[in-house]
This record gives C-alpha cells, sequence and structure tokens, in this order.
C-alpha cells in the first residue's frame, strides 16, 4: 500500500507545476534573467562544436596552416608562421578537402528531393495529390532546392543542419517560410544520447536587428517604439570600438554572445523552452472536430456549467440521465481523462538586460518550436562532421609538399665554381659573371698556369620517398571520406570496363549512405513542420499552379476546406528530372502509343519532346 504524506508538509507552499506561472511569480512578467544565463550557458557548452566547425571550414575553404603549435621558445604560434620562419619561405598546400565536400554536394544536388505528400485517411487520393502540389509551390517560392544545398554543406562541415520555419510575411506575401540558421548563432540544451534529437528541452538563437526592424516587428504604438528606444539606448554606440576592432579581419570568428559586431544593431535572444502546466483532459462526444481537449483547472466550471445545461435540455426532452451525452473530464474507465500535467513549447524574446519584449505559447499546429535540427553522429552528446576525419592526412600533404618544396630550395642547381685566376685582369668579378650569364657572350683570357677550368656542379635532391608518401596520404583521404574518384566525376584509367566504374560510384554511394540518410530526415522533418504551418495558417484558396517538368502549366487552386479535417504526413522522394530518366519516360510512352494504349497527344503531353508554340498537341 502506498505510504501517505501528512497534508501539513503541503501547507502554505505555493505550487511549482505550472513552470511559467511560477517563473512569473518568482520574477515578474517583465524579466528572466535566470533563461538568459541558460541561454548563455547552453551557447557556451556548445563552444567545441562551434571551434570544429570554424577549423573545418577553414580547411575545407583553404586556409590550411591557421592552427596553432608550440614553437621552438615553448609559445603558441600559428603554423603558417612557423613554417615561413624557419624555411624563409612560403607554406604550401594542396586542398583536396573541398573537391571531397563539393563530390558530396553535389551528388545531393543529382538526388533532386521532392516532397509527397500522402493521406492518413481512405480514399483522399486526390486530396493528397492537392496538398502535394500545394507543398512543391511552397518549396519553390522559399527555393528550397538552394536551401537544402547550403546546407548540406554546413552538413558535412559543421555536422550540424539548422532551419527554422515559420509563419511571417516576406515582400508583402503571408506564407511558410524556411530560414537559415547560423550554427554561431544557435543554441540548444539536450539531455544527449537521442540521435532523433526528441530530448531537447531549450533551442534559440540570438539575431541582431536594427531599431526601425525590430520595431517594425514588436511595436504596435509610438508607446512600444519608445520603449524600444529606451530599452536599447544604453547598448546603441556603445560597441564601437569592438565593431573597429572586428572590421578588417578576414577570418571568420566565434561571435560575441554578449555583443553584436555592428555599434547600430539591437540584439535579441529568441529562446523556445519545454514547459508544463496542470490541465484537465476532456472528452465531448458531441464534439466531431476534436472530441478530446485540455482545459485548465480553473475552467472547469465552465464543463459543470454546460454540463447542468445539457441535463435540463435532456430531461426535458424526456431522456434518461445516463442517455445523455455529457462532457466526461473524470478518469473513471477512460486512463487518457482527467488531471494531467500537460508538456508544452513556450516562446521568449528577450533584451540584454533581460527584459521580455515578447512571449506566448507554440501557436503552431504541430505544438513543437519551429526549428528543425540534425546531427551527424550525435553520440553521448559529441558530434562528429564528416570532413573533419580526413583532416589529418590533409596536414600531412600539405606538409610532405612543403618538405619536397624546402629539400629542392636547399639543393645546389647550376653552382658556377670559377678559379679565380681564370678571371682576367681587366675584368672584375661581377663584370666577370654578367658576361659569362650573357647571351651569345664572350670572354677572353689566358689560360690558367695551374690548368684550373671554371666547373657547374648541380647536385640531385636525395630521395626520401616523398612521392610515395602523397601517394599514401591522397589515397588515404579518399578512402577515409568515401569519396572514390568514380563520385568524384573524374575519368578511369584506360582498361577500366562501365561495370567497374559503375559499381565503383555505387560503393562510394554506399559508403556514404549514413551522412545522406540522416540529411535525408532533416529534410523530411522540416517538410513536416512546413507541411502542418501550411495546412494550418491557408485558411483561403491560393493558386497553386506550377510547371510541369515537361513544360506544361498544370492550373489548380488550393481548397482549405476540402483538407481541413484530414490529417497528412510527407515523405521526400528522388526526382526523376535527369537525362537517363527522361529517355526512359520516353520509350516507355512511345511503346504504349504504339501499342494504342494512349493517345499520341497524351504522349506529347507527358513525355519529354520540344514543342513549338504553334503545335497543335501544344496546351498552355
Amino acid at each position: 500500500m502506498k505510504r501517505l504524506i501528512p497534508k501539513s508538509r503541503f501547507a502554505g507552499k505555493q505550487s511549482t507545476v505550472d513552470s511559467v506561472k511560477s517563473r512569473i511569480k518568482r520574477q515578474g512578467d517583465k524579466t528572466n534573467l535566470p533563461l538568459l544565463s541558460r541561454a548563455q550557458q547552453a551557447w557556451t557548452d556548445n563552444e567545441p562544436v562551434r571551434k570544429t566547425a570554424l577549423r573545418n571550414l577553414r580547411y575545407v575553404t583553404g586556409d590550411q596552416w591557421s592552427d596553432y603549435v608550440l614553437n621552438e621558445k615553448g609559445q603558441w604560434e600559428q603554423e603558417r608562421k612557423r613554417i615561413e620562419r624557419r624555411n624563409d619561405g612560403v607554406a604550401l598546400q594542396n586542398n583536396h578537402l573541398f573537391k571531397i565536400v563539393n563530390a558530396m554536394t553535389s551528388h545531393y544536388d543529382a538526388m533532386n528531393t521532392t516532397p509527397t505528400v500522402h493521406a492518413l485517411k481512405e480514399d483522399a487520393d486526390e486530396k493528397s495529390q492537392m496538398m502535394t502540389r500545394t507543398l512543391r509551390t511552397n518549396w519553390n517560392r522559399n527555393e528550397m532546392s538552394d536551401i537544402l544545398s547550403t546546407e548540406m554543406f554546413n552538413f558535412i562541415c559543421y555536422g550540424v543542419a539548422i532551419a527554422k520555419e515559420e509563419w511571417t510575411c516576406v515582400a508583402g506575401v503571408d506564407d511558410s517560410y524556411t530560414m537559415l540558421v547560423s550554427l554561431m548563432n544557435a543554441f540548444w540544451e539536450m539531455e544527449g544520447g537521442d540521435p532523433r534529437h526528441w530530448d531537447i528541452s531549450m533551442i534559440g538563437e540570438f539575431k541582431d536587428y536594427t531599431l526601425g526592424e525590430l520595431s517594425s516587428r514588436l511595436a504596435n504604438s509610438e508607446y512600444d517604439y519608445r520603449q524600444l528606444e529606451e530599452i536599447y539606448k544604453p547598448y546603441l554606440g556603445t560597441y564601437s570600438n569592438y565593431y573597429d576592432s572586428n572590421r578588417n579581419k578576414k577570418e571568420v570568428e566565434e561571435p560575441s554572445f554578449n555583443k553584436p559586431n555592428n555599434d547600430k544593431l539591437c540584439r535579441v535572444y529568441e529562446i523556445w523552452t519545454k514547459e508544463y502546466r496542470p490541465c484537465i483532459r476532456c472528452k465531448d462526444i458531441m464534439d466531431e472536430e476534436s472530441p478530446l481537449y485540455n482545459i485548465s483547472p480553473d475552467q472547469l466550471y465552465i464543463v459543470e456549467e454546460e454540463n447542468n445545461r445539457r441535463l435540463t435540455q435532456g430531461l426535458a426532452q424526456g431522456m434518461t440521465k445516463e442517455d445523455i451525452p455529457l462532457i466526461e473530464y473524470s478518469k473513471k474507465d477512460h486512463p487518457r481523462l482527467g488531471y494531467h500535467i500537460e508538456e508544452y513549447w513556450h516562446y521568449q524574446a528577450l533584451a540584454p538586460d533581460g527584459r521580455v519584449l515578447e512571449e506566448y505559447d507554440s501557436p503552431y499546429e504541430h505544438g513543437e518550436h519551429p526549428y528543425t535540427i540534425k546531427m551527424h553522429l550525435y553520440t553521448e552528446g559529441k558530434i562528429t562532421p564528416v570532413i573533419s576525419i580526413p583532416i589529418d592526412q590533409q596536414r600531412y600533404v600539405n606538409r610532405l609538399y612543403t618538405l619536397g618544396d624546402m629539400m629542392m630550395t636547399s639543393a645546389i642547381k647550376g653552382l658556377k665554381m670559377i678559379p679565380k685566376d681564370c678571371v682576367p685582369n681587366h675584368m672584375s668579378e661581377r663584370e666577370f659573371a654578367e658576361r659569362a650569364t650573357e647571351i651569345g657572350g664572350w670572354i677572353f683570357y689566358e689560360p690558367s698556369k695551374t690548368g684550373a677550368t671554371p666547373q657547374v656542379i648541380t647536385q640531385n635532391s636525395s630521395d626520401m620517398g616523398i612521392a610515395q608518401l602523397l601517394q599514401l596520404q591522397l589515397q588515404a583521404i579518399s578512402d577515409e571520406s568515401s569519396v572514390s574518384d568514380a563520385m568524384q566525376g573524374k575519368a578511369p584509367a584506360s582498361g577500366t570496363s562501365a561495370a567497374r566504374y559503375m559499381m565503383e560510384t555505387e560503393n562510394s554511394k554506399k559508403s556514404a549512405s549514413t551522412m545522406y540518410k540522416k540529411f535525408n530526415q532533416f529534410e523530411t522533418n522540416l517538410a513536416r513542420k512546413k507541411l502542418k504551418t501550411i495546412h494550418q495558417y491557408y485558411n483561403e484558396p491560393r493558386n497553386i499552379s506550377t510547371e510541369q517538368m515537361n513544360g506544361f502549366i498544370k492550373y489548380e487552386m488550393y481548397d482549405p476546406i476540402a483538407v481541413r479535417d484530414i490529417d497528412f504526413d510527407v515523405r521526400i522522394t528522388h526526382g526523376v528530372d535527369t537525362p537517363t530518366a527522361r529517355i526512359e519516360n520516353n520509350e516507355r510512352l512511345e511503346n504504349w502509343a504504339a501499342n494504342g494504349w494512349i493517345t499520341f497527344d497524351d504522349m506529347l503531353s507527358n513525355g519529354y519532346y520540344p514543342q513549338p508554340q504553334d503545335s497543335p498537341c501544344f496546351r498552355p
């Protein structure tokens, strides 16, 4: 039997079951410095991820000698300066990492992925097709191919892909828009270990706005504008020294959590946190759209008043008490009813002094934060980007190049040994050297009494196996990055069969399949949030006309009433807009037309044929 706790222990204690109300009671609804400190701590905890990302980016973009090493004096020094001082020359490098990243990104672009929607209901294929075209119309408006290509580059170099899906207005058009989120500005809290990242308890970013931009978002009156002006007055124009010191720096560096890099910008911390509050789960069979819903405990009297009204109405109609459809809110035979602790997402926008600029619960149908995040090989809180593996091999390659250059520079090349008695008396040594190197020049001198003659000495640099070491390191880069010559599109060696070349390409794809699978899940999660946002906010008919791959325009309107009560899901499919797929499609259609299964007009409409504007089969 459960041991009872005396009621006196709870007497006089304030309830903390509602996390937001509890915070407001402690600190007031105007400030939230603990949340700002929590966000800063989360941003600080992610410092190793940002440093690894910046190092990978430097290596990929060509700055491969920026690592700090200990010099002869035991002091930290950039490796480039150390090498240049030691050999009085240039630190050579040969960038193989960019080719790897470009090959992987190009391979993803060639997949030509597109979202496809399917209804979670029978006999709703037409509605699924309409939602698919609606989602793809928004997909094209957001230029998602460009966004996802950039995210793939970040995923390879940083190990993190993060984007934000929100309903907002851009260029006067309200729609669901996908925004890129910089890893340098983002922060999050995770319990750790879940590769799906379902254990995130806080996520957000800091953004910098001009005072006008911030006012256009938050100010609803002249008083609101004056408030924002007063809040940011202590910060505007005070970062000039910080700004000037960073203005001319060419290296990509971590931003400051507290200061923008421009003294005319206002910093805002946009934070989403997972919160909890008590609720009572109700069931109303009279509500056909949402029979299950939650209410706060202080709203229970509304349910009781409605039940009393139904009892009065039902008894007046001659119904028995047991037959009257009342709103159920006690558990009884339904374990999901009654008192529950509800989990939800809460948004706050904070100023640098902790003042709350904006605050609300998640307004989205999916009930979550608007961010979509995916990490590569996230285990025990550690992120391992793909490109960080072959970086050590790239360093060895650069050192071998530099070592070979130093050996060739130090080797004797065309050294001229001239006995002094071979120099005529009427000429200085400089004049003799200039005449000896002159094209077609002549020097007349008396033979030396000792028989000495001018000599030219040339010495080859010793073979230390640098070429073999370079070949091994370059092969190691290809092996560790899982990018073969075939995947990079290089021409095969003479005598290589087409079957073997295709097999090498497929094997290279398989070795990188984990990364593509994780990014494909990121794209799917992003498309799901976009689909839910569209389903929620598209309340009026919209034009979703799209241009097909064969050049024809498909005219259609989005009907929000038709899909109002249908749940949809989305999957990412690989596109068929490739030369090989077009040829196969044309051959299939020509075969059907030859057998009389389709008309010639249908073949031209669904095939990939160049058609003039005056063609009888052309339909705009």
